[in-house]
């Protein structure tokens, strides 16, 4: 008759070379089964870089006069004709001397960075110009921006220097002309010489804000 201890002596268990393969193995077979799951979730998962809004502030015309020049003015082309320098402000007259009503300044600026930028508003002495453009216009005449309200605070964008764009959008790369119709309701009539904060808001949210000398032009 078998006791107990024969039983315990003549049943073996697996060696422990094999043991640890087998330990290996299954190892290996479950990073496999992983890893296959895992490559299709970064494989669907879309992941974008953010569009770093960079917008230069480089020049600007506030003079009182009828002819401001944009970011393509010509120096040889005749006033108020071809060449970036259409009327797009009233002229100045011994009463109406220095920034004021209906009057306009320009603001010409740079897209550097890698997307398109949209101007959602101007803010002029901490009041907000919203953008209009004048759909019967062909150039930056007085008729633009349109006056579609009872206020004048509007601001028009220009990519070609003659004619305004269709909407408040500048290019990656792109050079542009910014025209704010000045409206003296909110803060009165700016003398030559003042200075104009000029604050530039995207729809990115980003802010880029320019001192402008009234009287001045600068960069253009």
């Amino acid at each position: 008759m078998k006791t107990i201890n024969d039983y315990k002596y003549s049943q073996r268990a697996v060696a422990p070379i094999i043991a640890t393969l087998l330990m290996v193995a299954i190892s290996v077979v479950g990073g496999i089964l992983i890893f296959v799951f895992a490559q299709g979730f970064f494989t669907d998962t879309n992941i974008q870089s953010p569009n770093v809004e960079s917008l230069e502030i480089y020049g600007y015309d506030a003079r009182d006069r009828a002819a401001l020049r944009t970011h393509i003015f010509d120096p040889t082309a005749t006033e108020n004709a071809a060449g970036g320098t259409p009327t797009i402000s009233t002229a100045p007259t011994s009463t109406t001397i220095g920034l004021r009503d209906d009057n306009a300044i320009t603001v010409t600026v740079r897209n550097k960075g890698a997307g398109a930028i949209t101007i959602d508003k101007v803010v002029v002495f901490g009041a907000d110009y919203t953008w209009s453009v004048s759909t019967t216009a062909t150039d930056l005449g007085t008729t633009t921006p349109a006056v579609g309200t009872s206020t004048l605070q509007f601001f028009a964008i220009s990519t070609d220097g003659l004619k305004t764009t269709t909407s408040p959008v500048i290019g990656p790369g792109q050079d542009a002309t910014i025209i704010i119709r000045y409206d003296d309701d909110t803060n009165g009539p700016v003398k030559i010489g003042r200075p104009i904060p000029v604050v530039v808001v995207t729809g990115g949210g980003s802010t880029f804000t320019k001192q402008v000398q009234n009287g001045v032009t600068v960069g253009i």
